[in-house]
Parts: C-alpha cells; sequence; structure tokens
C-alpha cells in the first residue's frame, strides 16, 4: 500500500530526542520542515523551550483552532496524505478521496472539531448505511475516519480519537438463495444490455460473470482473482484462491454450462476478467441502478442458490465440498430449501 516513507512532521511543534541525548523541536511551518534544537539534555528545560517557541511563533495566540470544521479537517487530512513525502501510490490516493467524499456527504457541514464525538460517528455510519453501502464500504469508512481523527490529534486540534469506540451495527443475515425464475429474468436483461455498443464490454464481463457465479457457487471475488494458469481445461477443474478462513488454495471441478463459459471467454483473448473486482462490483451497482427490480439480486444469492441444488441432489457432503465449507453446519446455513421443496417432501411422506 505505502513504499518507504519519510518521517512526517505535524504543524504542531513537538520535541524529538537526538542521539546525543539533546532535545530538538520538530513541525512543519509554511511547507517547510523545521528542526531547532534546544541545546539541553533535560526534559523541563526542552519543554519550556517548546512554549517559548510555540509562543513566539504564534504571537501569543494558541496553535489549536477553535473555528475549525471537520469537513476541513478531512481537507486537510487528505492534503496531508498527497504531500509526496509520504509516498503514497495512486491508487491508494484515489481511495482516500472517494472516502473522503463520502464521510464529507453525511458528516453536517458546520461541525466544528471540537465538538465531534462518538455520536458523530455513529449517524454518520448509520447514514451510510441507508444510502445503501455495503458493509465492507462501511468499515472501510470507519477506518479513514479514524486516521482523520488520529491526523486532528496530531496537529494539535483534537483531544482524542471518537471514532475507535464506536462498534459497528449489528446486521442480521437476510439474504436467501436466488429463485431460477429470477436468475433467469436477470439473465436475459444482461442479455439485452449486451445489445447496446456503448456498454457491451462491461456487460458480457458481467454477464459471464453471474453465469459462472450461478452454475459454480463460487464467490464473486474468487472468480475476479482467477488467471487463465488456474484453469485446468483438460481435467475442467479451476483453482481458486482465497485466505484461509474461505477456503485457502483449493482445485474443484467444473459444471458442464460453467466449462462452456470459460471456453467461450478464452477465445476472446485477454485476461479471464479484465479490470479488478472493485470495477466489477461498480458495474453491477450501475446495472442494479439501471434495472429496479433487480436491486434485491446479490452474488451471493447465486451461491446459496448452488449450494442448495447440491445439498438437494447429492447430500451435504458434496455440498461441503463444493462450496469450499470446513464444516457441514456452514453448509447448513447456505441451504434454503424452498416452499415448493417441503411441499413436495411432505407429500413423499
Amino acid at each position: 500500500m505505502t513504499s518507504k516513507r519519510r518521517t512526517t512532521y505535524t504543524r504542531r511543534p513537538y520535541l524529538a530526542k537526538r542521539e546525543n541525548g539533546n532535545y530538538r523541536i520538530h513541525h512543519q511551518h509554511n511547507g517547510r520542515q523545521v528542526r531547532i534544537s534546544t541545546k539541553t539534555k533535560i526534559r523541563y528545560q526542552a519543554d519550556a523551550a517548546l512554549d517559548r517557541y510555540i509562543r513566539d511563533l504564534s504571537n501569543g495566540i494558541s496553535l489549536d483552532t477553535t473555528t475549525m470544521t471537520m469537513h476541513h479537517g478531512i481537507a486537510n487530512w487528505l492534503e496531508d496524505r498527497q504531500s509526496p513525502r509520504n509516498g503514497l501510490k495512486t491508487r491508494t490516493l484515489i481511495g482516500y478521496k472517494t472516502f473522503a467524499k463520502k464521510l464529507t456527504s453525511v458528516i453536517p457541514q458546520g461541525l466544528l472539531v471540537r465538538d465531534f464525538h462518538r455520536m458523530h460517528v455513529r449517524n454518520a455510519l448509520d447514514k451510510l448505511a441507508h444510502a445503501g453501502e455495503s458493509q465492507i464500504q462501511i468499515a472501510k469508512c470507519q477506518t479513514v475516519l479514524s486516521q482523520v481523527c488520529n491526523f486532528l490529534i496530531a496537529e494539535g486540534h483534537m483531544t482524542h480519537n471518537p471514532s475507535v469506540k464506536v462498534a459497528p451495527a449489528a446486521q442480521y443475515n437476510t439474504q436467501v438463495a436466488m429463485r431460477e425464475s429470477d436468475y433467469l429474468a436477470l439473465l436475459q436483461a444482461l442479455q439485452r444490455e449486451c445489445a447496446k455498443p456503448s456498454n457491451a464490454k462491461c456487460v458480457v464481463n458481467l454477464r459471464d460473470l453471474v453465469e459462472l457465479c450461478w452454475h459454480t457457487g463460487f464467490r464473486f471475488i474468487e472468480w475476479t482473482r482467477i488467471k487463465w494458469s488456474d484453469v485446468d481445461f483438460e481435467q475442467q477443474a479451476v483453482t481458486t484462491h482465497s485466505p484461509k478462513n474461505k477456503g485457502g488454495t483449493r482445485t474443484r471441478p467444473l459444471a458442464g454450462s460453467a466449462f462452456r463459459v470459460l471456453q467461450r471467454r478464452r477465445q476472446l483473448g485477454g485476461k479471464v476478467f479484465p479490470g479488478t473486482y472493485a470495477g466489477m462490483m461498480t458495474a453491477w451497482r450501475r446495472f442494479r441502478a439501471r434495472h429496479p427490480e433487480f436491486a434485491d439480486a446479490r452474488f451471493h444469492g447465486m451461491r446459496r442458490a448452488f449450494i442448495t441444488r447440491i445439498h438437494h441432489e447429492h447430500g451435504s457432503a458434496a455440498a461441503m465440498a463444493l462450496a469450499g465449507h470446513s464444516s457441514p453446519i456452514m453448509t447448513g446455513l447456505y441451504t434454503d430449501p424452498t416452499q415448493l421443496d417441503l411441499h413436495e417432501k411432505l407429500r413423499e411422506m
């Protein structure tokens, strides 16, 4: 995420101890790094020198501003992150800009830094949730907000970080398996959009992803990570790479319908799926925005539908192996029998 960075000096002067034991005053002033020796090894004398320096620098006015708003604080943090000394990559800076924009949209315009408390953090996170942001995006926004607060503490505008004591809101698992009729309607809508030249390439990738997730039960992000070297066309199998808590590196067989999708994509050339996970998720959100009837459609619902079909037709052992679960209990939680299945079972009794 970052390369080796130089020491970051804040605009608020502070003391740092040199190798020879002497204390030195560090800070930024007018865009330049200032280092002034106090010429003493005694801490209280160095503190007195620091107080004199602050008074001389500010002409008797405290450096802690009392009129700074959180919007200004976020802007100052973003400006500091973009400083060349931090050595942040372009992709990281783009992410910071995105999260800063989301935070300023949910934090009141005139809210002062000195009045910012845990209640405001909770309200901001709740507004992001009501706006339709995923739990991952909300967690990242909270992390960025914590970074902003730490920056304001270093600058002398805050005394503590109110973001670290705010727990994420409890979420209930309301996702269910996608019905086959909903999947077919979704696929038909994607097929219709593939005929439009303006967004054909992006929608084709999205259509193929939908087909693969439905016929394999793989996670959406697993397909975006797969390379052609992970696909064994002779054995008709795919190797997925995930963290250990998500199954790790595993090789699983493919159904014939999913294998035909891969063969079709192989003829197109290039990567299995170009772009990144974030790019494909953006395309998915935009598609659902164009088609409100699919607002509740989730890739996780396709995974649950696949596990339910395998569990119903081939048993729990096969469903657990193909889903990549380490326990049959988890596979049971992913199985969603429909009312039609239950009626059929009751007729057999």
